[in-house]
Formats: C-alpha cells, structure tokens, sequence
C-alpha cells in the first residue's frame, strides 16, 4: 500500500478509532481552545455582524423577545448568546471558540475513523485556516455550525442517526447554509449502515435534521412571517475580490499556495496514471489495476476514498451557495473540512504533511489588506504594496491575519470612542450617518440615540430633505457616503452632510 495510507480499510469501510480516542479528541480541543483565548478581544469582531450579534443576545435576554440579529435569522446561536451577554466579549467569543474546539476535536475522530494517519494534525490545520479561527474568536456563527456539523458528521460515521440528524439540524438552526451538509451526511450514512434499514435510517436522518432546524426557526416565522426568508446584496463584488475571499482570506498565503500544488501535484499525476493505464496489459482480477500499475495516487481500498461523492456534494453545494453572495471569506468555511477530507487520503504523507504545516503557520504570517480605511494597519519593514482595480493592497510580510485582526479590533473601538466623544459636542439635533459602525455604537450606547445625536444606517433622499427642511445637522462616518450612494443612490455630502471626523 502507498505511502498516502495509514490504514488497511476498504474503500468505504470505516475504521474502529484507535484506543485513546477520548484523549485525542481533548488534546485537539484544547490546543485549539488554548490558542483562542489571547484573540478573545477587544470587542465582539471587526465584522459588523459579531456586534450586532451581541445587540440581538441582549434584546432576547432583556425583553423576553426574539429579535434577529440580521436576515434570515440565526435563532439557535442567538438564543444561547442570550443566556450569556452579560459575559460581554469574553462569554460571546469564547463560546465561538468553544465551538471551534468541539469541531476539530471531532475532526481528528473523524479522520482517525477514516484511517489517515495525521489526523491530530489534520485537525489543527482545520482550525489553522484563518477564516476559521478569526471566526472563532468573534461573537458570530459561522464556527457554531461547523462544529456542530462536525460533531454530526462522527454520529453519522458511527452510524448514529438520530445524533446526526440532531446536531445537523442545530448547525442549520445557527445558519441556514449549514445545510450544505445533510447531503453528504445522508450519503455517509447510506453507505455504512446495514443495507436492511438504509432507506429508513436516511429518511429518518433527514427529518430529524430538518425537523430540528424549522422547529428552531419558528421564533423567527412568528416574529417577521415567512418574509424572514431574504439575505442582503447590493450589488456583486469585483472579481478579484471573490477570488481573495476564497484563497489567502480563507486558507492564508501559505495554505492558498500549499493546496493549490498539492491540487496541480494531483492532476499531474492522475493524468500520468490514466496514459500509463492506457498503455499497460493488466491480467484479469490482478490486484489494484491499471491505476496502481500507472502509479495513481489511490489505490483501490485506500481509506477514506469511498466517500468522495459526498464530500464533493457538500463541496459543490458551499461554493455555489457563496459565489451567489461572495462578499465574506467566513461563507466558505464549510469548504475547509470537506478539502482536507478530499485531499487527506489521496496525498502521500509528507505532502499532507506539508499542507498541514502550511495552515498552521497561516494565521501568523503573510497578511493581505486593504489600505485606506480607518482600520487600515501601518505598514511594518516587511509591508510589500500593490495596486489593483482603483484599490491599494497591503501585503504585510511580518503579521499575519491573527495578529492583524486584534490590531484593527482595537483600532475599530477607538475611532468609534473617537467619533462618539465628537458628536457629543455636536450643537443641536444632530443626526449621524454611521453605516457599518451603526452595530457597535448601538451596542455601547444600549440604542441608537445619545443626548439630541440619533445614529442611523443610511438615509434616503427624502429623509435627507425633511433633516435640512428642519434644520437638523447630518455628518457621516468612514464608508458611509460611498454606501449610501450606491444603496440609495443619493450623495449625502452633496446634501449638506460633513464628514464626523472634521465637525467642529
């Protein structure tokens, strides 16, 4: 057997875990729990949506009502985040991270079942890519799912149904994508279960799953109607922007260049295989074929490989769904788990190897950013600048995507300090544009009004009108001008607004 395979499995066949499962599983967790807790501030993320996250768990908390943090809906993390907002940043981000702990400990399980050898490793690599762990660091949801899928995907390898369709149905009661996983997760548990009771055990997953998850979404329902269904798009991104959510915002500098050679290294030799396969005489029932004969990368019975088809449906369901809406990194998080599955049985060991060690250097180092905003990080001796598309990039040799992060966390809340002490020496009604900033200002503020300043999202020309028409002051903060022209195609500076951070 090839170097690529640390277990004699049958293509299908899932392994017993080794002794010490339970040990692995919580040496994967905590290390990964360990290398959170310094990135658990400031603050609730640099993403809008961790603090308006927070705004709904205290909502909930505070009136006994439900309210969502953002369309459609994210009820089971917002209803638990309710039980802890009073633990502020660090109970809302630490249980991202617990979340985050519990996926790639049962990652490990999950590889170890399917006989790859590095599966500690492996699953330090999930956790690794710097969507995922800047997303467990933040009040938001996307590592809720994923853990949660995670755990399902060992109940169904297990052949444990009502678990899986449990936890799966709670990952998609976190976010409604998270139902890019039941397909894989039903054709995982197709294939081990007894051919007696698979229909059944498949149907039965599936409603527990989505049983679990409407059932989750009926606060929802009964609080907006079935309207609650719609996401937010204004326009799509530019194309090189889609491109950088999926590559270096993803997996980092190191793991983008790590899986794209590991993805060419396999081409390559899948197409010298199939030419030498082509060409060679194999005597019936010879063991492994023409493939093995040719030198493909997997054996016939390699472990793990007979369960491509489901992670590829899993695979192609996740970026379709974000190539509809590409505005974030973090809508690809899913992609993580599922490549690793994809690529772990099929690369010999020293390049997994490789590619593991290239996702877990990721998060320290070789950050790329966008120059120009108020976050915007100085540029160190190893900052390389580009230009693209009207835009100017930051790659900064020496900081990588983590460290990144929690400077611009820390810069987010002082310009937000900043602006707030400001407009409380604004004369007269007062009104502020404040965009993206809305969410942590309200948060701070317990609303949206301080004194005679009332903060809003964006204004329409008519509300612009009625402001002048009475005399109130407009000002505006960092991107809300250029939002607001391309939402509701008015200037506000045009229509005597000022900038908040020139008022006098």
């Amino acid at each position: 057997m090839s170097e690529a395979h640390g277990s004699q499995v049958a293509a299908g066949a899932v392994a017993q875990p080794a002794r010490g499962a339970a040990a692995r599983f919580f040496l994967v967790a905590g290390l990964v729990l360990l290398t959170r807790l310094p990135f658990l501030g400031p603050g609730y993320g640099v993403d809008p949506d961790a603090w308006r996250v927070a705004w709904a768990a205290r909502t909930i908390a505070t009136t006994g009502h439900y309210e969502a943090s953002r369309f459609p809906g994210y009820p089971f993390q917002e209803y638990v985040s309710a039980l802890a907002w009073r633990g502020g940043p660090l109970a809302l981000n630490g249980l991202s991270a617990l979340f985050s702990a519990l996926g790639a400990g049962c990652f490990a399980l999950t590889l170890r079942r399917l006989g790859v050898r590095d599966d500690m490793l492996a699953a330090l690599a999930l956790a690794s890519a710097p969507a995922v762990f800047l997303a467990s660091t933040t009040a938001i949801d996307y590592v809720w799912a994923l853990g949660l899928a995670l755990a399902a995907l060992e109940s169904a390898l297990r052949g444990r149904v009502l678990a899986a369709g449990a936890l799966a149905g709670l990952a998609l009661a976190c976010r409604i994508p998270a139902g890019c996983w039941i397909p894989p997760l039903a054709m995982v548990l197709a294939r081990v279960r007894p051919a007696a009771t698979r229909g059944r055990d498949v149907a039965r997953f599936c409603a527990v799953a989505v049983g679990v998850g409407a059932f989750a979404f009926l606060p929802v329902l009964l609080t907006y109607g079935p309207g609650f269904l719609r996401f937010y798009q204004h326009g799509y991104p530019q194309a090189l922007w889609v491109v950088k959510n999926a590559s270096v915002d993803l997996w980092g500098l190191p793991g983008t260049l790590a899986i794209a050679l590991a993805g060419v290294a396999l081409l390559w030799r899948a197409r010298r295989g199939a030419g030498a396969a082509a060409g060679a005489t194999v005597e019936p029932g010879a063991a492994g074929g023409a493939g093995a004969a040719g030198g493909a990368t997997v054996e016939p019975g390699a472990p793990g490989t007979g369960f491509t088809a489901a992670w590829l449906s899993g695979l192609a369901i996740c970026v379709l769904a974000y190539l509809r809406l590409p505005i974030k990194a973090f809508y690809l998080i899913p992609a993580v788990p599922l490549t690793l599955l994809l690529l772990a049985p099929r690369l010999p060991r020293a390049w997994l190897v490789a590619v593991c060690v290239a996702l877990v250097a990721s998060p320290w180092v070789l950050k790329v950013s966008e120059a120009g905003r108020p976050d915007s990080l100085a540029p160190t001796h190893g900052t390389v600048t580009l230009r693209s598309g009207g835009r100017t990039w930051l790659v900064d040799l020496l900081r990588g995507p983590v460290l990144a992060d929690r400077k611009r966390r820390a810069l987010d809340m002082d310009y937000v300090e900043a602006c707030m002490a400001r407009a409380r020496r604004l004369p007269g009604e007062s009104v502020v544009v404040a965009y993206d900033w809305l969410p942590q200002i309200r948060v701070r503020l317990g609303g949206k009004r301080e004194g005679s300043v009332e903060y809003v999202y964006l204004l329409t020309r008519d509300e612009l009108a009625a402001l002048r028409a009475r005399g109130a002051g407009v000002y505006d903060l960092a991107g809300a001008e250029w939002e607001n022209v391309k939402v509701n195609g008015v200037s506000l500076r045009e229509n005597g607004s000022r900038a908040l951070e020139t008022a006098e």
